[in-house]
């Protein structure tokens, strides 16, 4: 009898704060960054982050801005007849 109404109580108390619990860790509307930082070690992660967050960028819009110009460069209307650079030992070389 106890151990019935003990598991009738528990599911009663864990259907209840199922909603509360479901909260913790929750993706926010228009969330695009992490979630609040609960230890020291998050917070230093964060900072990491976002120190090389912009670095990355730099370094992807310059390897985009590099494919680009090879690409505008080097297409078949912009070099029809193209060089030929094979067995010349001063290109090699350099």
């Amino acid at each position: 009898m106890r151990g019935a109404l003990f598991a009738s109580v528990l599911g009663a108390g864990a259907t209840f704060a199922a909603p509360a619990f479901a909260m913790v860790g929750a993706p926010t509307p228009r969330g695009h960054d992490f979630q609040e930082p609960a230890t020291q070690v998050m917070r230093e992660i964060i900072a990491f982050h976002n120190f090389l967050l912009p670095i990355i960028i730099v370094i992807s819009v310059f390897v985009l801005a590099l494919l680009l110009w090879v690409m505008v460069r080097y297409n078949t209307r912009a070099n029809p007849t193209p060089k030929k650079f094979t067995h010349n030992v001063l290109v090699e070389v350099i």
